[in-house]
């Protein structure tokens, strides 16, 4: 029987735990550290750069995370979905800080992101932990991809200004037209600009009821589950929302059609009827997806897309077809009556 110092692991006594004892864990303050280091550039960012957002608003986001971590954390660990809390960070915030929108960019990040990158950190211990991988090399690796990836990102984005032409416009030719971004500053126009006090009492009065009705939705499944009879033995009301969620604005059933063919093939159909292949070449299949994807559209931008290269087939048409490329129902907002959508001016609420 192997014995580990820390306690954690020795109460499993399975092969990979076993073989996983042999190395040390993480000191807890290798967290506190990140955690202090990372709290210090969040309040010299809001009080250096003016984003018109008060010091208390980072402490709010960070308890927030605090409260629902270990929460959202075990929805992913069940579901293997992950729920942020941006969307109850800017309705908080919207009535905190009504017509700010630029804390609500700057809150709903801090909202978001936190617990977000603690879930993916957790499950890359959960792969390390199969791979074998000592849990200190991979916080190590991890601080090292994070401290990288800050300064690729800001580069790429800038070389992407600067040389892309029409970059972030709605006519960019090669569709780098940032649909995120827009989506994005959007939500700050909608929570913060306009704010949810506008929002639920005087433009969609009947908003406010949808919250009233989720809590009775989850609550009537939680007691199904619990306490019922013949509960669908497949079905998990978090997919269910967060599948309709993810199929939301800016993207439509047509970027998730793929995915949810190899989702099918792999998930289902080889898990079911060829499960010792699925065991075996699940995890590298699934890799290997997500670095051919990578890899191809590096090559594909610098060798086609940059150069302004055209090809001329089906799946580089197809967006330029249907409703995405004729803007159905209505090709541009200036086609509607009025020209506009939404009250009249002078009749703002």
């Amino acid at each position: 029987m192997f014995k580990s110092e820390y306690a954690a692991l020795n109460e499993f006594d399975n092969a990979h735990s076993n073989a996983m004892k042999s190395y040390k864990e993480v000191p807890d303050w290798w967290y506190f550290a990140i955690l202090l280091a990372s709290l210090v550039v969040g309040l010299a960012v809001i009080e250096h750069y003016p984003t018109s957002t008060p010091v208390w608003g980072l402490f709010f986001s960070l308890g927030f995370n605090f409260i629902f971590l270990i929460p959202t954390t075990i929805l992913q660990t069940t579901t293997g979905f992950s729920f942020g809390l941006n969307l109850l960070i800017k309705m908080v915030i919207g009535y905190a800080l009504p017509g700010n929108s630029i804390a609500i960019m700057i809150l709903k990040a801090f909202g978001y992101n936190i617990d977000d990158q603690a879930d993916n950190y957790v499950s890359n211990l959960k792969v390390a932990h199969y791979c074998k991988i000592p849990p200190m090399a991979v916080f190590r690796g991890q601080c090292v991809i994070v401290l990288i990836q800050i300064f690729v990102n800001l580069s790429v984005l800038n070389w992407q200004i600067s040389n892309i032409k029409d970059f972030y416009t709605p006519h960019q030719n090669a569709k780098f037209n940032c649909l995120d971004a827009v989506t994005y500053y959007n939500a700050s126009v909608v929570w913060g600009a306009i704010g949810p006090k506008r929002i639920f009492n005087h433009i969609y009065p009947i908003f406010k009821w949808c919250w009233l009705i989720g809590a009775c939705i989850g609550s009537v499944f939680g007691v199904w589950k619990r306490w019922g009879r013949f509960y669908p033995r497949n079905f998990d009301p978090m997919l269910f929302v967060g599948g309709m969620i993810n199929m939301g604005p800016p993207y439509n059933p047509m970027y998730f059609t793929p995915g949810i063919i190899v989702s099918f093939v792999s998930q289902y159909y080889m898990k079911r009827h060829h499960l010792n292949l699925w065991e075996k070449y699940n995890y590298v299949l699934s890799a290997g997806f997500s670095t051919g994807l990578v890899l191809s559209a590096i090559i594909i931008f610098f060798a086609v897309q940059y150069k302004d290269t055209a090809f001329n087939w089906w799946g580089n048409t197809v967006p330029y077809a249907g409703a995405d490329g004729i803007g159905y129902p209505l090709k541009n907002i200036t086609d509607t009556a009025k020209g506009y959508f939404g009250p009249d001016p002078g009749h703002y609420p």
